[in-house]
């Protein structure tokens, strides 16, 4: 049975170069991420004064603009997706409209953050977050099953070639975990 995505772009290429540019600026937004939480550490001594709190709030923001159109690395594991068989199919269906529609509804918390927030408010973030936590579930729950596979396979668990496939199963989960309960903030 064929079946045609339509939310794929046009051009295939189109997907690999927004999917290429926002894998480049991971390390970046993860610099970021250690220096926001120095600064609001350091925001947390009353006597360093609200400068602490204001960098904080910049690179928050900064990170924000980083993590912009991540839903394109999303768009791309759909084909994967299409290419299993039963509840692994479903599950990994729904993982990835979830992660399209999570890392979205980010998009539009930042953007809305940059604009004064004046367009969605703490109920958007409450989904986002909650849309957040059932996706990070999902997918602890497909790299369970996929470390399970690989130790069930007998493959020599020393091997460079069997660590890595165990490092990207821990990696692929840790890519879907996120902070749940920060109200969207990235």
């Amino acid at each position: 049975m064929a079946c045609k995505l339509s939310l794929l772009p046009v051009d295939p290429r189109l997907a690999e170069y927004a999917s290429s540019l926002h894998a480049s600026t991971d390390f970046r937004e993860k610099l970021y991420k250690i220096l926001q939480y120095a600064a609001k550490l350091a925001a947390a001594q009353p006597r360093l004064g609200p400068l602490p709190k204001q960098i904080a709030s910049t690179l928050s923001q900064s990170r924000g603009i980083f993590k912009l159109l991540k839903s394109m690395n999303s768009i791309k594991s759909l084909p994967s997706a299409l290419e299993e068989r039963g509840l692994v199919r479903q599950a990994k269906l729904l993982e990835a409209c979830l992660s399209i529609a999570v890392n979205s509804m980010q998009d539009v918390s930042v953007v809305n953050k940059l604009c004064g927030g004046a367009v969605v408010g703490p109920r958007w973030a409450w989904l986002t977050d909650f849309l957040d936590l059932l996706l990070a579930l999902l997918g602890a729950g497909l790299a369970a099953r996929a470390i399970r596979r690989l130790h069930a396979s007998g493959a020599d668990l020393q091997s460079p070639v069997t660590r890595r496939k165990l490092l990207l199963c821990g990696r692929r989960e840790d890519r879907t975990t996120r902070h749940v309960g920060r109200g969207a903030q990235p």
